[in-house]
């Protein structure tokens, strides 16, 4: 392959279309710098040895560079909109159905989903535990006439009612990650919990 010398603009800083975002661009290897007087108005301008294959590979690691935060923006959007659709879609037995077994499926379905059908054992066990911590809240405000359910299958309530505390809080959790009451100590974070589940009761 024929060698040419050209003048090649190049930025040793290519900026990406986000601001934040800036992305070294570099030049392969069998590029060879030729000798040359830098022009002090055009500093970042390069006078290469260079051949048409390696300036087509510098294009197109230019280009993949500029489009792979676009792509990571779409697939980030694209995916923000389908867990929506899915938390929206957890209301969408509930008129439509009356079998609360039914109502129970979708939203194990719905649930999986959204996990991606990822749930680690110990992830499962804490959704037990708080399902049960909240079955005894519920059955304790609803055995006292606090509020009722209008459909009761169990302990005064429907049966979604057993799994569903434990999906939003392992929900929750996951949303949050490990920024959760980060900027709250560990005694005041205890409190706020104890006060919030006292709630439930009525001493």
């Amino acid at each position: 392959m024929v060698s040419f010398k050209c003048h090649f603009a190049y930025s040793t800083v290519l900026t990406s279309p986000f601001p934040h975002e800036k992305q070294a661009f570099p030049v392969p290897s069998s590029v060879l710098v030729h000798e040359h007087q830098v022009d002090p108005n055009c500093a970042d301008m390069l006078l290469l040895n260079c051949t048409k294959l390696e300036i087509k590979e510098m294009l197109e690691q230019a280009t993949s560079s500029i489009l792979a935060p676009s792509w990571k923006l779409f697939i980030s959007i694209l995916l923000r909109l389908v867990m929506t659709c899915f938390i929206i879609g957890e209301f969408v037995p509930l008129p439509i159905s009356n079998n609360n077994y039914i109502k129970t499926l979708y939203l194990f379905i719905a649930w999986g989903v959204s996990f991606q059908f990822d749930i680690r054992v110990y992830e499962l066990c804490f959704c037990m535990c708080v399902n049960v911590l909240f079955i005894a809240l519920n059955y304790n405000a609803l055995s006292k006439g606090i509020f009722q359910f209008t459909s009761q299958d169990f302990l005064l309530q429907p049966v979604w009612e057993f799994f569903m505390w434990g999906f939003y809080v392992l929900h929750a959790m996951r949303s949050l990650g490990d920024y959760s009451c980060s900027s709250v100590r560990p005694k005041k974070r205890e409190i706020l919990i104890i006060g919030f589940f006292k709630c439930f009761w009525n001493f």
